[in-house]
């Protein structure tokens, strides 16, 4: 006779409510404290966006009013920092040519290999020898493993362009560029999966009969985000970003 086992407690909904409280205070606490650190930067990113737009601050505005005095702005500011992200992109991001690769790491065991004319042999000791009846050897098996994996580089790069046409990497990098040049600090983020509903025709098959089918398919896809400067909060008590204990990224 076996004893049954008691049934597990039910969570309380308001002890757990209250837990949910509990953590959510610690995190806004957490953000609002990190948030403030970055009052000064904000300051000047301020300053950044007036000169940009040609605007003068509040104090300057008080002065030029009480003297009456001109408020024309002469932005020379604007047409250099547009000038200079253009140039950017075209040297960081051609619209001709890639600016990146994909090529199979040096072993340098097979470029040991590629001169060594000693025959390969089975596991039982025995030569090895190709489908034609020729016996194979070391610098051989190197030449056909470089071979394949220059194969499959390629083939690797070629999705990849693939995946990064799709997710508009080259036009998000250009914004962020803007960024980086107007406040000194660009934001991207990637990649993210991007869930796309497409219609795909299927095959049924019912004994001898087949038909087509159209139904709606999930596709993942990877994707890239700007993310505006002004929404990012990286640990400021960290040095260099991979140094931060934590980044956070406010949604409105």
């Amino acid at each position: 006779m076996s004893a049954e086992k008691p049934a597990k407690s039910a969570i309380d909904p308001k002890q757990q409510a209250d837990r949910l409280q509990v953590l959510g205070s610690r995190l806004f606490n957490k953000i609002t404290e990190n948030a403030k650190k970055r009052d000064a930067v904000e300051q000047r990113w301020l300053e950044d966006v007036r000169q940009y737009n040609g605007q003068y601050d509040a104090e300057v505005l008080a002065v030029l009013e009480l003297s009456k005095g001109s408020k024309l702005y002469v932005n020379q500011t604007r047409p250099k920092t547009n000038t200079l992200v253009s140039r950017l992109i075209d040297i960081l991001y051609p619209t001709d040519d890639r600016n990146w690769a994909i090529k199979p790491t040096p072993v340098p065991i097979l470029h040991d290999m590629a001169n060594n004319q000693e025959p390969l042999h089975n596991d039982d000791g025995s030569k090895f020898v190709s489908d034609q009846g020729v016996q194979v050897e070391k610098r051989d098996l190197a030449t056909a493993l470089v071979k394949q994996a220059e194969e499959k580089a390629e083939k690797m790069q070629l999705a990849i362009d693939d995946q990064l046409t799709e997710a508009d990497y080259n036009g998000t990098a250009r914004e962020i560029i803007l960024d980086g040049v107007m406040l000194g600090t660009g934001v991207i983020k990637g990649p993210t999966v991007l869930g796309r509903t497409r219609r795909k025709w299927v095959m049924l098959t019912d004994g001898d009969q087949s038909m087509y089918k159209l139904e709606s398919v999930k596709d993942k896809r990877p994707a890239t985000e700007r993310v505006d400067p002004w929404d990012f909060f990286p640990d400021m008590t960290a040095s260099r970003l991979k140094d931060c204990a934590f980044t956070t990224q406010r949604h409105s």
